[in-house]
């Protein structure tokens, strides 16, 4: 049995590593794991904290680290339809301002 290519292993630790998804016990915000910086490919376990700083709040707590999927995912798409309402509030705030010729 030929064993898998190396880009396949990768590609198959980012999707381990996209399932989680870090919350601070201080203000509840949570946010993809992997946008943080957290790298968990293949892990065990289900739940763990460390030390982190909260984008949120900006207080440093044992912040929880959770695998969970479906809400990772979700996290996901709101930061991705955040990033495109702001970049269409910039594209409309470049179309209405005057043009210098």
């Amino acid at each position: 049995m030929p064993s898998p290519s190396n880009s396949k292993l990768q590609q198959a630790a980012v999707e381990s590593a996209e399932q989680w998804v870090i919350e601070c016990p201080k203000c509840y915000h949570a946010a993809p794991a992997l946008e943080r910086g957290i790298f968990r490919a293949w892990a065990s376990s289900k739940s763990k904290r460390i030390l982190a700083r909260c984008t949120n709040c900006n207080k440093l707590t044992l912040a929880k680290l959770t695998k969970d999927p479906v809400r990772a995912y979700s996290l996901r798409i709101d930061e991705y339809d955040h990033m495109l309402d702001q970049l269409d509030e910039l594209d409309q705030s470049e179309s209405s301002a005057p043009s210098i010729n």
